[in-house]
């Protein structure tokens, strides 16, 4: 119950369906079962637990199961972040196009259901614990901050 309270008393959840918190919850606590990377509480509950990205690409906070459903197939033998994030790049490449133009969906969910978005929405969307200070997706190691790795497309620019 400590993950329900420590996410209730956030004011980011005010407004949003309880269902929707509830699910986020037992979400976490069964990733955090089956995927045992080593995180300490801290880093857990500010960037796995907390669910927050941005407050544009954030939307009602109704993404986590969506994207677990399609991303944990990917990755539930990996024993480390760094090849997961690799999988996940990859996985979410060939899923969303990136496109220019500010009027594409910019919330995790509308980016994850119409499968299209800007570079902006691209990193929320591929965000794998949080943004750095250029709003570009960076994970947790498990003793230092990494940026996550570049989709193919990009780095061929």
């Amino acid at each position: 119950m400590a993950d329900f309270e420590v996410l209730a008393a956030n004011p980011v959840w005010r407004g949003n369906p309880l269902r929707t918190l509830l699910e986020h919850v037992e979400l976490v606590h069964y990733n955090r079962e089956l995927i045992n990377w080593k995180l300490d509480e801290q880093v857990y509950r500010q960037f796995v637990l907390a669910a927050q990205i941005s407050p544009e690409a954030d939307g009602e906070l109704d993404w986590r199961r969506p994207l677990r459903e399609n991303f944990y197939p990917q990755i539930r033998r990996e024993q480390d972040p760094a090849p997961a994030a690799e999988t996940v790049v990859r996985f979410l490449r060939e899923r969303v196009t990136v496109a220019l133009g500010s009027s594409l969906p910019c919330t995790v969910a509308e980016i994850w259901q119409h499968q299209i978005t800007n570079a902006r929405g691209f990193e929320a969307v591929y965000v794998a614990a949080r943004l750095d200070a250029q709003g570009r997706a960076e994970f947790w190691t498990g003793s230092v901050w990494q940026a996550v790795p570049r989709p193919l497309v990009e780095e061929r620019k």
